[in-house]
């Protein structure tokens, strides 16, 4: 393999533990053990994590090492107010060239969800959904350094998707505002695609707020930190309480 090739593949190993999940928010990274599962040298690892660190994937404490980065409350309401940045300029030009066979092909996917949605199967089909259509609306507005900045913004997106993803009210909720913004570019209208849009992301945001805030609030009943809260906020810890959500039950 070519030095270039064992960097991808040492970037790509972290960067899925980190997006998944299995390197937790705080989680310590260490790179003697990650250039031993990859069989490589420490070398690229640490190129890996240099760039992961100015990415915001990662946090470096002299004398402590790397550790995974916490999402905080700030960090939440401001790459989503980026995302629909990025999403509701690009959607005022792509709304035209977004083909209506793209658009049915994406419909008919959301169609098919299965009818159990707190199934883990569900839920990664239907983030595959999620993803296709918010990247659609990106890719075909043309704007080649928007796409390149948007994409640099899928994983923490990845990451925060994870708050809301055991909040089968969100899943129902955000199913139906999809079909919406696919009808309404099928009309090829940008008025109803922008306001559509913006709705979703309005809801989205809010509605990541609220679980994350909730959370917060019975870890801290329990006597945990603000920053171990913060972290299992992130990372859904199984032993944490459950949590009653506006009618929806949720299960950290």
């Amino acid at each position: 393999m070519t030095k270039s090739s064992i960097t991808d593949a040492a970037y790509k190993h972290i960067y899925d533990a980190i997006v998944s999940g299995r390197y937790g928010a705080g989680a310590p990274i260490s790179e003697n053990l990650i250039a031993k599962e990859l069989c490589i040298s420490r070398s690229p690892v640490r190129e890996v994590l240099n760039r992961m660190l100015v990415e915001g994937f990662v946090v470096q404490y002299p004398g402590r090492g790397t550790f995974v980065t916490t999402l905080t409350r700030q960090d939440i309401e401001e790459i989503l107010d980026l995302r629909a940045l990025f999403e509701l300029h690009a959607v005022k030009l792509s709304y035209r060239f977004i083909s209506d066979d793209t658009l049915i092909s994406i419909q008919e996917r959301f169609r098919s969800l299965p009818n159990d949605r707190e199934s883990p199967e569900s839920q990664l089909i239907y983030y595959e959904c999620d993803r296709s259509l918010h990247n659609t609306i990106v890719w075909y507005c043309g704007n080649q350094r928007l796409i390149n900045f948007y994409k640099m913004t899928e994983a923490q997106l990845k990451r925060i998707q994870r708050i809301t993803s055991k909040d089968p009210e969100h899943f129902t909720t955000s199913v139906m505002q999809h079909m919406q913004i696919i009808n309404v570019l099928l009309e090829h209208s940008q008025e109803r695609a922008v306001f559509y849009l913006k709705e979703h992301l309005d809801t989205v945001k809010r509605r990541t707020l609220e679980m994350f805030t909730a959370y917060e609030n019975a870890s801290l009943v329990t006597g945990m930190s603000a920053g171990n809260a913060r972290i299992q906020a992130g990372d859904f810890i199984k032993e944490s309480p459950n949590i009653f959500l506006g009618g929806a039950h949720v299960d950290f």
